[in-house]
Parts: C-alpha cells; sequence; structure tokens
C-alpha cells in the first residue's frame, strides 16, 4: 500500500499473510517511509470456538522520532520504537468470560504515529485481566489493570472484584431491587513528567436501591425510588493550610534643601501554602431518595423515501428527581479515583427526551 503523509513521507507498507492451521494465522510486515526509515513487525492471530486474540509486534528505528512541532529539549522520544500488543476473549464456559489486553511501548506517540487509527478510538491503551460470571440475577467480576508504561497515568485495580445485582422484583411484591457491591484495593499513579504524589487506598463500596414502578392515566409511568450507599475507604486526607510570613526591609532616600533624610520601612507578606496529609479511615453515607416520570409518544411514517419503508419515531420525555444526603466524609476529603469519589450531596431535577427510529 503506497502513500504520503508530511510527517512520514513518500511510504510503502507492505505484508504477507498465511494460514499455519486452520484458526491460526501469521501476517509478515515490512514498511518504508522516507522520513522514518525501515520497520518490521509480526503479527499471530487465532480464531478457535470459543477463543480468539492476536499478538502483534511491531519495532523500527526511527530517523526522526521528534515532529517537527515538538520541542526537542523536553521530548523523551528515541530512535528505537516499538509496540507489544496482547489480547485474548475466551468463553470458558456459557456463562464466563475471560479478557485479557496488555499493551507495552516505546513511547507516548508511537501509537499515533503508526497507528492512527487504533490512536483516534483509544488514546490510552489499557492493561487488564478480566474475568466475569453471569448468573440469571446477578454476575460477579475481577478486574486486574496495572500500568506498564511510565509515561502515563492510571488508576491502577489491583483488583477490583464487583457482585452486581440486575433489577428484579422482591417476591410477589410490586417492589424492585437492584444493588451494586465492590471492593477493591486503587492506586492513582501518575506519569514521569508529572509532580503529582501517588496516593493509594482500599474502597468497599455498596449501593442498594428499591424502586416501586406505577402507572397512571394509562400512560404515565412513575418510578419512585429510594436508596442508601455506604463506602468504606482505608485511607483518606486532609488539607492543611499554613501560612508563612516574611518581612522585607526598605530604604528610601529623599534630598530636602540640602538636607538628605533616609527612612527605612518594614514590608510584612503573608504566604499560605496548601497541602494534602495523610488522614485514617472514614466511612461515607449516602441516602437518597428520587422519582422519574416519563410517557413514550410516537407518530408512523408510511411507505417513507425510495425503499417505501414504514418508519416509527417514538420520543420518551422525562424528569428525574433527585434528593441525595451525606452524613460521612465529603468529597474533598477522599482521594479521587474515579466518579464513586466524587459524589455528595445532591438535590437535582434531570429534564431530557429519548428519541427512536
Amino acid at each position: 500500500r503506497p502513500g504520503y503523509r508530511s510527517r512520514m513521507g513518500g511510504y510503502l507498507l507492505s505484508s504477507y499473510y498465511h494460514t499455519l492451521r486452520p484458526g491460526l494465522r501469521a501476517e509478515h510486515h515490512v514498511d518504508y517511509r522516507t522520513r522514518r526509515g525501515f520497520a518490521v513487525g509480526e503479527d499471530l492471530t487465532w480464531n478457535a470456538p470459543g477463543a480468539t486474540g492476536a499478538l502483534k509486534l511491531y519495532y523500527l528505528s526511527d530517523d526522526q522520532p521528534i515532529d517537527d512541532d515538538e520541542d526537542a529539549a523536553t521530548s523523551d522520544i528515541d530512535s528505537q520504537r516499538y509496540r507489544i500488543h496482547l489480547d485474548h476473549n475466551q468463553s470458558l464456559d456459557e456463562r464466563t468470560l475471560l479478557l485479557m489486553q496488555l499493551n507495552y511501548l516505546s513511547d507516548t506517540d508511537v501509537i499515533e504515529d503508526f497507528f492512527n487509527r487504533e490512536y483516534r478510538a483509544v488514546r490510552q491503551p489499557e492493561n487488564y485481566i478480566s474475568l466475569s460470571h453471569q448468573r440469571e440475577h446477578f454476575s460477579v467480576s475481577a478486574l486486574l489493570n496495572a500500568r506498564l508504561n511510565d509515561f502515563y497515568s492510571n488508576v491502577d485495580r489491583l483488583p477490583e472484584v464487583t457482585i452486581d445485582f440486575m433489577r428484579q422484583q422482591l417476591g410477589r411484591s410490586s417492589f424492585y431491587y437492584e444493588g451494586q457491591t465492590q471492593a477493591a484495593r486503587l492506586e492513582r499513579v501518575w506519569m514521569d513528567s508529572l509532580s503529582g504524589e501517588d496516593y493509594a487506598s482500599i474502597r468497599f463500596d455498596t449501593e442498594h436501591m428499591v424502586y416501586q414502578p406505577r402507572r397512571y392515566f394509562g400512560w404515565l409511568n412513575l418510578v419512585p425510588r429510594v436508596g442508601y450507599r455506604g463506602t468504606y475507604y482505608s485511607d483518606t486526607k486532609e488539607t492543611v493550610t499554613t501560612e508563612s510570613v516574611s518581612t522585607t526591609n526598605t530604604t528610601t532616600t529623599t534630598v530636602v534643601g540640602g538636607v538628605t533624610n533616609t527612612v527605612t520601612s518594614a514590608v510584612t507578606s503573608t504566604n499560605s501554602v496548601s497541602t494534602d496529609v495523610a488522614r485514617g479511615a472514614e466511612l461515607r453515607n449516602l441516602f437518597e431518595v428520587g422519582a422519574e416520570a416519563s410517557f413514550k409518544t410516537f407518530k408512523v411514517w408510511e411507505d417513507w423515501g425510495e425503499n417505501r419503508i414504514d418508519l416509527r419515531h417514538i420520543l420518551e420525555p422525562y424528569a428525574n428527581y433527585t434528593l441525595r444526603m451525606n452524613s460521612g466524609v465529603e468529597p474533598v476529603d477522599l482521594y479521587q479515583f474515579d466518579s464513586v469519589d466524587a459524589l455528595g450531596e445532591l438535590h437535582q431535577i434531570l429534564i431530557g427526551a429519548g428519541n427512536k427510529l
């Protein structure tokens, strides 16, 4: 495949693939770019009953690793560039699924430079191993997510175990239950170029919600709810502000009528510095009540368009009211890993509409 790009110059990308055995294919790459030089790669893909995956290797000694619009003095990209990618998906049985993805890269730009289509979909490749088991009313999953490349920031989950209870009827009553319980050891690690300090905590989070769907006038859906969410943190933080006072002497000299007057004055300034200090374990309790109201309306267009097809447009306006109260630690005193840690008091009405064609 020949072509031209301003950052690569003229290029010729070539590959040869062949089947090693049924379900196993190898592909060999030899690429040349006038501004970058030669590159080689090797792909091995498999597709067996219940299992698919690929191992992709790519390497080049880059003649121009730093683009024209980048600062060579601050760039940490050298000429030896590579990508090692492994993904594997396997159904262990009809209810159990194993997912794996590993990416080891030479630098932050190797995906953008040589695998631009992948870069547009995912800016920072993930590294994880996930095992999930699905039952009729609940699912159990375990996730191991860790950073392999120091030039990325990441939230490591070492590991994270989750039990999800799908929304289900409680006996023969009109009430429905939905819940999730999760336990994880979380660690926030920053890229080498950032000055932030890494932090970690063990987090146990459990959420439970009860609903009672109702219908009025044959068309109005009203779903009141009440719930509780408790989150335990083994480590939290506290922001401490310290003030320092500094004094600077200034001297002013004036001459009046041949007489020199010298005045020395002191200028005092106060500087405030905020730092985060570690604090012990905390429990956050969130209590929530709310209700969602919605209805559906539709219109059918018959014999629409050149193909004379029937189209139905469904419009579903909704209003969702939420009152959430916090009787525990506030988000400002929590290490932030994901959206769970930002939860706090909330009082709002969310209004919107869903459309389907």
